[in-house]
């Protein structure tokens, strides 16, 4: 089955091709967030990507919204993303959540990785806040594969908030949540050594997108 199409592209550019996924599964992980499973119709392979990399997800009303991915894999036979459920959406996330079902196919583009995990750093420090825990939590998969040392600080508004905290599929040490009622929370960062510094690399995530 040919599950490859292409769409138009800014002039002096290459067209970008499409994938064709089919809606597979839909879990809820935290208070208006789900995590979402796509994969061929025909069951075939997907292109490969590394922690840190999104995808484009075509909806059938015309928006296209990017999602990052949560599962690191170099030989995927599905794409997982994590959703929040935006109060303020333009009809991204509201359509994903009132009218995508399984069983619905959609296209995707290929994953691209704008943000990649430092492969040279000797330790890993994650901070992340609300729904921006998706690509840092698939650098945290990714680490722990690698018996790399790292640390994660995640914050949220609340704990019911908090995205794969009891998610089946994924359970990771070390890992600090930090939660308040009263948003925004904040980190408190302590400066490492000259020479520490040299060696760790720092990754943060915490910016709200209206989708």
């Amino acid at each position: 089955m040919n599950t490859l199409t292409e769409t138009a592209a800014a002039p002096g550019t290459a067209r970008a091709v499409l994938i064709e996924v089919q809606l597979a599964a839909v879990e809820t992980v935290a208070r208006d967030t789900n995590i979402y499973t796509f994969r061929r119709p025909d069951g075939g392979r997907l292109p490969p990507y590394k922690a840190g990399a999104h995808i484009d997800i075509h909806l059938p009303n015309g928006l296209m919204r990017q999602f990052s991915l949560v599962v690191p894999s170099l030989d995927p036979d599905s794409y997982v993303v994590g959703i929040k459920l935006d109060a303020a959406s333009r009809g991204g996330s509201r359509y994903i959540f009132d009218e995508l079902r399984v069983g619905h196919t959609l296209k995707i583009s290929a994953p691209r990785n704008n943000f990649p995990l430092a492969e040279n750093a000797e330790h890993v420090v994650l901070f992340a806040g609300g729904i921006g825990i998706t690509p840092i939590w698939c650098m945290a998969q990714e680490l722990a594969a690698q018996n790399r040392p790292w640390k994660l600080y995640y914050s949220c508004r609340s704990r019911p908030d908090m995205a794969f905290r009891r998610w089946k599929n994924c359970r990771l040490t070390p890992c600090t949540c930090i939660s308040t009622t009263k948003p925004p929370a904040s980190f408190l960062i302590l400066p490492a050594s000259s020479t520490r510094r040299r060696r760790m690399r720092t990754f943060i995530v915490a910016v709200p997108i209206r989708c």
